[in-house]
């Protein structure tokens, strides 16, 4: 940016850069909510090659199912058993070794 002085000077104003930070995945949908036995997620995904990590939790924080799954680059989807699960409301964790994680809430009938 050109920049005029009161007395008529001219000089550049400084150059700076902004750097549009991107989630390294997202997530698209759950399917079926409620559920009765496999549970969708499908799951974008900008990093590659990420491991994640897929819990189930009860609405008190307590791990019901853990496992790891090979995340790749573009639309992932992330298949879940929840047929041995009571009926209840749950919460499906995906967390990335960097720490990013997605939550979403989902009924099992």
């Amino acid at each position: 940016l050109l920049q005029k002085d009161r007395d008529g000077k001219t000089n550049y104003s400084p150059t700076i850069s902004i750097t549009n930070a991107t989630k390294p995945f997202s997530l698209l949908s759950i399917y079926p909510n409620p559920v009765d036995d496999k549970l969708n997620a499908l799951v974008n995904v900008v990093v590659s090659n990420q491991i994640a990590t897929i819990s189930i939790q009860d609405l008190t924080g307590k791990i019901v199912s853990k496992f790891e799954k090979q995340l790749t680059v573009g639309q992932s989807n992330i298949e879940i058993d929840v047929s041995k699960q009571a009926a209840s409301t749950y919460l499906l964790v995906i967390e990335l070794p960097s720490g990013d994680k997605l939550v979403q809430k989902f009924i099992k009938k």
